[in-house]
């Protein structure tokens, strides 16, 4: 471990591990610094509460011992407002505010003050008949009193607590990052609303999270009143419990977020895309303009967004730029307007930032002086400091640090840089650029695929001050409530058990393998202890077995999407911190990447068998949770109505993927038996899975509509596919005097059917499977890019129909065997796999001589249809079709068996104004000509037009 990390670690490990356990210890989440028991007990039932007169947070930790007690069935004592001069017993919530805690300070030799714990920090004093509670500021107070009530315990019908002294801290000022619309808003679905927000962050508070992110990214102009109503009283009720809500925007003048039809803004004037002057950039959920010499329109956005944000309560705020364009063409700086071209050169756009931002930062201030202000500065990842080589030297220079130097200079000392995690060499750094600023860290890749992961553990490597920030945000914000309450832990207090130092190049921040079992010390011992505290000692033993099965819900529903997004991260684990960088993000070297998985029958089984344990432990819990609170029961139901259907999925995975395997050994008739005998089991699977959906039919699922029961219903005809595949007998074709073109339907399937229904000798049809049966019938195949095909339709299947069937396919963009999907082909003799993408901004193709464009001349240029495409590489079989004009192969050809392939690189969406924006679009340029002269030569049949 890195000396600086391991001497933090250190120092604080010193005080946790030297404690005098005199009995039995508490379950604490998070880990106090300091956890002392002195020996002997305090009796609580019926004990008065003192709290600070006039104090809103000392009020709520009132409310909240009391709760507790009463949970404990214990008798609850008064709450009194005001400390006692005299030596009163009771329970004392304080700050060191307050008159009285001088006198508690002097009487029990204490060390506390504003700067000692510091704040949020507290310390807790019981012995003899008082508990003192006593914050550094009022969320100190709060905490204390979050920690004595994890403190409070039942033993001979008394509610008591072990005597102890307990001096506490949070190492990251802000923490972790639930989601508000996914997950709080989600609570209390089909019911009351506002009291599953309330009773989320209640959770929130007792395990000290103190982050709500991910609210609508609304134009603030169009935010509707009645969501500004929720968000004001959430987010009042949040403040109190010492919780910042959080809203982010991006930098945009213009555009829409997730509802283009009710709530658009679009530039003046401007009719279409292609109008706009200066950058454009669309997503799936969003639509923006963005200009950064317009002060006029920037300043009603923000003006707008200053008003929204004090009038709904928000105490954080992000701002996101332009994304996209990598260490070459940051922000897509190359295609500002003219305008903008004027005001600032082509190496001052950190001045255009500074000015940005700096409008951002003073006339949100304004109206919200104490607001907490960060920003993504793009390029938001140190990991950019490993990319400078000798060919790119000047312009890393310029694009990284040199902009980020100047833009810490001159921007206001107190907004946030946000940034991914980085290992500790290269935050220091990235650090040492930035020069003291407070930071925004952001974990790498939460998008996993299980219900609970410990990766948090690795927010150590990057702690370096109280005031920093540290999000785990990704899927897990969507009401994850185990992971997240982890990720308090960790940024609570680094050095729990179980932290580690997350290094790289060759590891990876969240490792599939590892990060759901392990390690033994969060499995083993954080996980039983925080189900305790969250579920109750009822079912926590059940629950916490289930977050520790390992099981995978996101792989068992789409293994073939995850093992390709887990492969993306495994080539690079930094690969998603800029999706339109070009090249290796990290500047890792290939040696040290971590072995790429490849999907098998027993990775499959492993799966079946946890999910057929979590449906045992979870139908236990439900059936002995007649007490839980509802919106916990909102939650624990939410995954035993999953829990069968999880085991419907993988246990009818792991059969068909057994079948495919005796069906590529060639043992058809067994593998027939595999399939029936599965189909079987299934159909008992989901019969059983549907009557627990049914039993808990009536309680809501907080979260999108549930699908997995049509997810499982779908498995049974493809049981019945794979059935036909291992009966049909592929034949060599016969082609007829109308060509049967199958185009599978995934990104361009409508645009390329479209071109095909203009000859008259063509008939062409959508297909949505891959089993033999099917692709009999077709005489060739346009292969389109969708990462959920499956393994074996991708292997087996098309190389049979190719092989022994004489067909013809044509592979596109990322299925010519690129990492992203699975990294290698059905037909290595042709295309052994695809390099890393290569940007062709400029879109000519130039064709070279070859048996498929016969009556081309070489060197014929093409317009392709998309910005980039991927380098097929070329097998020894294979002959090159086309290339860019640095002479890259963009498509490559062969014959194989009976049958021919073509490996065309590019994609067959059209993009928007040349940038990564795409629309599909009836095929022309080069798409076009490839797919008529494929056709003609995968067939020997002239295409004739209508």
């Amino acid at each position: 471990m890195n000396k600086k990390i391991l001497s933090a670690v250190t120092t604080t490990l010193l005080t946790v591990t030297s404690l005098i356990y005199a009995g039995k210890t508490p379950d604490l989440v998070p880990m106090p610094k300091t956890y002392q028991q002195t020996g002997g007990t305090v009796n609580v039932d019926g004990m008065k509460i003192f709290i600070e007169k006039n104090n809103r947070q000392c009020e709520i930790a009132a409310d909240e011992i009391t709760l507790r007690i009463k949970k404990l069935n214990g008798k609850s004592g008064k709450t009194i407002q005001g400390i006692p001069s005299d030596s009163e017993d009771g329970i004392f919530i304080l700050t060191v505010n307050d008159p009285a805690a001088e006198a508690f300070k002097k009487q029990l030799s204490l060390k506390v003050s504003a700067v000692y714990p510091g704040p949020q920090g507290y310390v807790i004093r019981a012995a003899g008949n008082k508990i003192i509670i006593i914050g550094s500021d009022n969320v100190g107070a709060l905490y204390g009193a979050m920690t004595l009530r994890q403190m409070l315990d039942k033993e001979n019908d008394k509610v008591q607590v072990a005597n102890a002294n307990v001096i506490d801290w949070p190492d990251f000022k802000f923490r972790t990052g639930i989601s508000f619309q996914r997950a709080l808003m989600l609570l209390g679905k089909g019911g009351n609303r506002m009291a599953g927000i309330k009773a989320g962050m209640d959770w929130m508070m007792r395990f000290k999270m103190n982050m709500i992110k991910d609210y609508s990214t609304l134009d603030p102009r169009v935010v509707p009143a009645s969501m500004k109503k929720i968000w004001k009283e959430a987010n009042k009720y949040a403040g109190e419990r010492g919780i910042y809500p959080h809203r982010n925007l991006w930098s945009n003048l213009y555009g829409y977020t997730y509802s283009r039809k009710d709530l658009e803004i679009l530039p003046p004037g401007i009719k279409s895309k292609e109008e706009w002057p200066c950058v454009y950039e669309a997503r799936s959920y969003r639509e923006a303009y963005y200009c950064w010499s317009d002060d006029e329109a920037a300043k009603k956005v923000i003006n707008a967004e200053a008003d929204l944000l004090k009038e709904c309560n928000f105490t954080i705020f992000m701002w996101h730029p332009v994304d996209g364009g990598g260490l070459k063409n940051p922000e897509q700086w190359s295609k500002r307007c003219p305008r903008c071209r004027k005001r600032w050169k082509d190496d001052e756009r950190w001045k255009a930032t500074v000015h940005q931002l700096g409008m951002w930062n003073r006339i949100l201030k304004e109206k919200n002086p104490d607001l907490t202000i960060y920003a993504c500065i793009y390029p938001y990842h140190a990991g950019y400091l490993a990319m400078k080589t000798k060919e790119n030297e000047k312009i890393w220079q310029q694009n990284v640090v040199d902009y980020w130097t100047n833009v810490n200079k001159r921007l206001d000392p107190e907004i946030y840089f946000a940034t991914w995690m980085a290992s500790r060499d290269v935050e220091d750094q990235h650090r040492s650029i930035l020069m003291g600023r407070p930071m925004a860290y952001d974990d790498c890749h939460s998008l996993q695929m299980g219900v609970f992961s410990t990766q948090c553990r690795y927010f150590i490597t990057n702690w370096y001050s109280r005031n920093d920030m540290m999000e785990s945000t990704g899927t897990n914000i969507m009401g994850n409530w185990m992971y997240q309450f982890n990720a308090a832990e960790f940024s609570w207090n680094v050095a729990s058990p179980g932290c580690g130092e997350y290094v790289y190049p060759g590891m990876l921040f969240y490792d599939v393998e590892t990060d759901h079992t392990g390690p033994e010390v969060i499995i083993k011992e954080w996980l039983p202890k925080a189900n305790r505290l969250f579920w109750g000692d009822k079912i926590a033993s059940e629950m916490a077995a289930f977050y520790g099965s390992g099981i995978l819900p996101k792989y068992i529903v789409d293994p073939g999407g995850s093992i390709s997004l887990l492969n993306k991260f495994r080539k690079d684990p930094l690969a998603d911190t800029d999706p339109h960088a070009k090249g290796n993000v990290t500047g890792q070297k290939k040696k040290e990447t971590p072995t790429l998985i490849v999907d098998s029958a027993a990775r499959m089984k492993v799966q079946a068998d946890a999910a057929a344990k979590c449906f045992k432990l979870l139908k236990s819990a439900y059936e002995k949770s007649g007490d839980l609170d509802k919106f916990k029961k909102v939650l624990l139901v939410k995954h035993y109505r999953s829990s069968p259907y999880w085991l419907t999925i993988a246990k009818a995975r792991y059969d068909m993927m057994t079948g495919d395997d005796l069906m590529k050994a060639g043992k058809n008739q067994e593998a027939l038996k595999a399939y029936r005998e599965g189909l079987v089991d299934y159909r008992k699977n989901l019969n059983n899975a549907n009557k627990i959906l049914r039993q808990v039919g009536k309680i809501p699922h907080p979260g999108p509509r549930f699908k997995l029961n049509r997810i499982a219903a779908k498995l049974g005809p493809v049981f019945t596919r794979k059935i036909e595949s291992a009966e049909t007998v592929i034949k060599p074709r016969q082609i007829g005097e109308v060509v049967k073109v199958a185009v599978y339907n995934g990104l361009g399937g409508k645009g390329t059917k479209e071109f095909l229904d203009q000859f008259k000798n063509v008939k062409a049809t959508i297909i949505k499977d891959l089993s033999l049966k099917t692709l009999n019938k077709y005489d060739c195949l346009f292969m389109l890019r969708d990462h959920s095909v499956d393994r074996f339709d991708y292997f087996q299947n098309l190389h049979t129909y190719v092989v022994k069937g004489g067909g013809g396919v044509v592979f596109e963009h990322t299925l010519c065997g690129h990492k992203r999907f699975q990294a290698k082909t059905p037909f290595p003799e042709v295309c052994k796999y695809s390099t890393e993408r290569r940007d062709n901004f400029d879109r000519k193709i130039f064709t070279k001589a070859n048996p498929v464009f016969r009556n081309i001349k070489a060197g014929t240029e093409f317009k392709d249809m998309y910005v980039d495409f991927f380098e097929p590489v070329l097998g020894k079989d294979g002959f090159v079709l086309a290339v860019d004009k640095d002479k890259h192969p963009m498509a490559v050809a062969g014959e194989v068996g009976l049958g021919k392939v073509i490996f065309d690189g590019c994609l067959s969406l059209s993009s928007v104004k040349n940038t990564f924006a795409s629309e599909e679009k009836m095929l022309y340029g080069f798409n076009a000509m490839l797919a008529e002269k494929a056709v003609e030569w995968f067939t020997g049949v002239k295409l004739e037009r209508k």
